[in-house]
C-alpha cells in the first residue's frame, strides 16, 4: 500500500511539474521545450508583474492559495511544482 501511494505521489508531481512549465511557458512566452525541471524561475520570469501573473495562474489552475513572499522564494520550476504537490495535498487532507 505504502509503495503505490508513493507512486501516486510521484506521478502527481509529474503532472503537476507539467502543468508549472506550461504556465511559466504561457507567461514568459517561451516555448515549453526550453524550460527544464532546474531552471531558476526568475532567470525565465522577468519583472514582478509577470511573478505576480505566475502566482494567480497558479492559484487558479491548481484551486490553491499562495503567499507571494514565498512563492518568490522558491527557485527552480521543480521547486515550485514540489511546493504546490505539498500544498495541493495538504488540502486535499485537511477540511477547512
Amino acid at each position: 500500500m505504502l509503495f503505490r501511494s508513493k507512486m501516486l505521489v510521484q506521478q502527481n508531481e509529474y503532472s503537476i511539474l507539467d502543468r508549472v512549465k506550461s504556465i511559466v511557458s504561457g507567461i514568459s512566452e517561451r516555448p515549453i521545450e526550453s524550460i527544464s525541471n532546474g531552471h531558476v524561475v526568475e532567470s525565465i520570469i522577468g519583472d514582478s508583474l509577470q511573478h505576480v501573473l505566475l502566482v494567480i495562474a497558479i492559484e487558479e489552475e491548481f484551486r490553491i492559495e499562495m503567499n507571494l513572499s514565498e512563492a518568490l522564494q522558491v527557485r527552480t520550476v521543480s521547486g515550485l511544482a514540489k511546493a504546490i504537490t505539498s500544498q495541493v495535498t495538504t488540502t486535499k487532507t485537511c477540511p477547512r
